[in-house]
């Protein structure tokens, strides 16, 4: 298991290291799958998940709607509750499960 985790680590550094976000978050994809315990995956995926958003853009621009994973007709509401779910999930001092 010592050995899964080494690459589970290993495919995590790769996917940190400063490729495309696509490409990185496939790295990212193989670490649960060999060490699912692996610190920080969650995070890891969440955040190449949203610079993925944020590349695809409509006219040029980021489409923020896509960024919230909300429909662009959304209420205020919603797309407050969405901004705070999102942003509260980043926060590195919290720890997310």
């Amino acid at each position: 298991m010592d050995c899964n985790k080494d690459e589970a680590i290993r495919a995590k550094e790769l996917a940190v290291a400063g490729m495309d976000a696509v490409g990185a978050k496939r790295f990212a994809l193989k670490a649960p799958n060999l060490y699912p315990e692996l610190d920080g995956l969650p995070q890891l995926l969440a955040t190449l998940d949203e610079y993925i958003s944020a590349d695809k853009k409509i006219n040029g621009e980021v489409d923020w709607y896509r960024v919230l994973a909300v429909q662009p007709f959304a209420d205020e509401d919603t797309i407050r509750k969405h901004y705070r779910k999102l942003a509260l999930f980043f926060i590195p001092t919290k720890i997310n499960l």
